[in-house]
C-alpha cells in the first residue's frame, strides 16, 4: 500500500496532468501609482508548476478589463512568489485598473487582483473663488503622487487652449486675471508625476463678474496692414471685454456693406478686385445686446496685376485712377515690332483697341476714355509673344 501511494505521489509530481490548474492575485499594495512606479504583484498557486514556466504581470485598460491587457513584470518559478513589475508611462487616469497574474507551462489565467488600482490621478475638489470682473481663482486639492501641477483657461468661444501654467512652488490654487468682463471660461487642472506622467485634465468652467462691466469701446488703430492684387489684410488694437467684432467691407461707391464677425482683432480679405477701392469700418461685440460705435473708416486700393511671358517687359499706367486721360508707358519691347492695346470693361466687352509699331526699345501712348462710365477697366499689351495686362479705375 505504501509503494502504492508513493508511485502515485511520484507520478503527480512529475506528470502534466497533476500540474496546477489555478492561479490566485494576491490584493496589490501601494497606490496611487504613477508611469515608471514599482509594484509588487503577489500570487499563489495550488500546485508546483511544469519545468519551464514563466508567470506574467498584467495590466488592464482602466475600466478592470483585460481585452488589451499589458505586460508589466515576469518571474520564472514553478510555485507561489511575488513579481516586482512597473507601471507603464503614458497610461490614462483611472481607478479601476486591475492586475492578474498568468503561466505559460501550463497555460492558465489567473484571477483579478480583488483590489482596484489607481493611476496617474488628477486633482479633485476643484472650485472658483474670489470672483472678479476681470478674474477668479481656481483651487483644488492636493495628489499624492504630483510633483508638481499645470493649470490651463480660455474663453468658451475660443477652440484652442493657451500652453499651461506650471504651478511648482506647491500652492493648490492659482489666480486668473486680466479676462474679459462678463464672460465664460472653460479651465482646467492636471497633476505632473515626478516620472513626467501627467493625469488628465479635470475640467471646470466659471464666468467673470459683468455687474461693473463698462460700456464697450470702439475700436481704436485701425489700419490696412498689407495690400495685394485681390487680398488685404486689416488691424486693429483688441478691446477689453470684447466676446468678438463687427467687421464690415464694401467697394467705393457701393451701397450695401459685406459683414463678418471675428474674434481676433485682425481680418483676412480674399477674392477682391484688383485696382478697386475699398473702404472698413469695425466696432466691436461685449455681448448679443452690447456692441459700440463703428470707428474709423480705413479706405485702400487693391494692387493692379502684370503677367509677362519676359522678365524685363513693363508697363505703367498713370494716372490711375484717372478721369479717363491715362498713358500707357511700356518698355523692354523689341523694336519694329507691332504691338496691340485693348481696353476692356468688367463684363469683357471691347471699348478701346489700337494697333502700333513700336520705334525702339521704350514707349508711350496717350488714350482718352472720357465718355465711358466710372468704373474697373482692364488693359492688355500685346507684342509678339509677350503679353502684359494691368487694371485701370476710372473716376
Amino acid at each position: 500500500m505504501k509503494n502504492l501511494l508513493l508511485l502515485i505521489t511520484v507520478t503527480c509530481l512529475s506528470s502534466y496532468f497533476c500540474a496546477a490548474n489555478s492561479i490566485t492575485t494576491s490584493s496589490v499594495t501601494g497606490g496611487p501609482f504613477c508611469g515608471g512606479d514599482v509594484v509588487k504583484v503577489s500570487f499563489t498557486v495550488d500546485s508546483v508548476m511544469n519545468s519551464g514556466n514563466v508567470f506574467t504581470a498584467q495590466l488592464s485598460d482602466k475600466k478592470g478589463n483585460f481585452d488589451s491587457e499589458i505586460a508589466i513584470g515576469s518571474l520564472s518559478s514553478t510555485n507561489s512568489g511575488t513579481i516586482t513589475a512597473n507601471i507603464p508611462q503614458g497610461m490614462p487616469t483611472g481607478s479601476d485598473y486591475k492586475i492578474r497574474v498568468v503561466s505559460s507551462n501550463p497555460s492558465l489565467i489567473g484571477t483579478p487582483s480583488p483590489n482596484n488600482i489607481r493611476i496617474n490621478p488628477a486633482p479633485k475638489g476643484l472650485i472658483i473663488t474670489n470672483v472678479t470682473s476681470d478674474g477668479f481663482t481656481l483651487s483644488w486639492n492636493s495628489v499624492s503622487t504630483a510633483a508638481y501641477y499645470q493649470v490651463t483657461g480660455k474663453l468658451h468661444n475660443s477652440q484652442r487652449y493657451p500652453q499651461p501654467v506650471d504651478i511648482t512652488d506647491g500652492s493648490l490654487s492659482y489666480t486668473f486675471t486680466g479676462l474679459k468682463s462678463g464672460h465664460d471660461f472653460d479651465l482646467g487642472v492636471r497633476a505632473i508625476c515626478t516620472s513626467g506622467d501627467k493625469s488628465s485634465w479635470n475640467p471646470i468652467t466659471a464666468s467673470t463678474d459683468s455687474s461693473s462691466m463698462a460700456a464697450c469701446e470702439t475700436p481704436t488703430s485701425f489700419f490696412v496692414s498689407v495690400i495685394g492684387v485681390s487680398t488685404s489684410s486689416l488691424e486693429w488694437g483688441d478691446v477689453a471685454g470684447a466676446m468678438d467684432y463687427s467687421f464690415r467691407y464694401r467697394a467705393a461707391g457701393a451701397t450695401d456693406w459685406i459683414y463678418m464677425h471675428p474674434t481676433e482683432s485682425h481680418m483676412d480679405l480674399t477674392g477682391l478686385l484688383p485696382a478697386q477701392d475699398y473702404e472698413a469700418q469695425v466696432a466691436s461685440r461685449c455681448s448679443e445686446s452690447d456692441s459700440s460705435a463703428y470707428g474709423n473708416t480705413a479706405t485702400w486700393q487693391t494692387n493692379y496685376f502684370r503677367l509677362a511671358n519676359a522678365a524685363n517687359s513693363s508697363i505703367n499706367i498713370y494716372p490711375n485712377p484717372s478721369n479717363g486721360n491715362f498713358t500707357v508707358s511700356f518698355s523692354g519691347m523689341v523694336s519694329n515690332m507691332n504691338f496691340d492695346v485693348t481696353v476692356q470693361n468688367v463684363v469683357g466687352q471691347v471699348i478701346y483697341q489700337s494697333s502700333t509699331t513700336i520705334a525702339d526699345g521704350s514707349r508711350e501712348q496717350n488714350i482718352s476714355l472720357t465718355d465711358v462710365n466710372s468704373g474697373v477697366y482692364f488693359i492688355n499689351v500685346k507684342a509678339g509673344n509677350e503679353e502684359l495686362h494691368s487694371s485701370l479705375v476710372i473716376q
